[in-house]
């Protein structure tokens, strides 16, 4: 038996094709209830933003894209609960994968928790949360 996808982790998440593409794409699936019930979605970037922000940026590209028409309050914010934002150094590559095994709290105690996720020689590194 296959296991579902529980995470996505999109590298370039604040980059022109997540905002024209991507994001307004995932958006729509959510829209539809087309995403696994128990789906992440975690934006990867190597700029320092603040959960808010980047939530911020998502709701304009969906707002800004041919899916604006999906657009509603109540759905974006469902939408924005199941995702998250890490600050990335993708400079070189590390072996340890364990920033993916431990997500941000998504409670409405700490909305802006986040980890900054590094790479190194070999893959990818684990992070600290903020």
């Amino acid at each position: 038996m296959s296991q579902p996808c529980r995470a996505l982790v999109l590298f370039g998440a604040t980059g022109d094709l997540a905002r024209r593409m991507l994001w307004p794409s995932l958006y729509a699936l959510h829209k539809e209830n087309l995403l696994p019930a128990a789906m992440q979605l975690v934006g990867a970037a190597r700029q320092d933003l603040g959960r808010d922000e980047f939530i911020g940026r998502v709701r304009e590209a969906v707002r800004a894209s041919a899916n604006a028409a999906l657009y509603d309050d109540a759905t974006f914010a469902s939408f924005a609960a199941i995702g998250s934002f890490w600050r990335s150094h993708c400079d070189s590559v590390s072996a340890s994968c364990g920033w993916l095994r431990s997500s941000p709290s998504r409670s409405a105690s700490s909305p802006t928790s986040h980890a900054t996720v590094s790479w190194r020689s070999g893959g990818l590194c684990s992070s600290s949360r903020r």
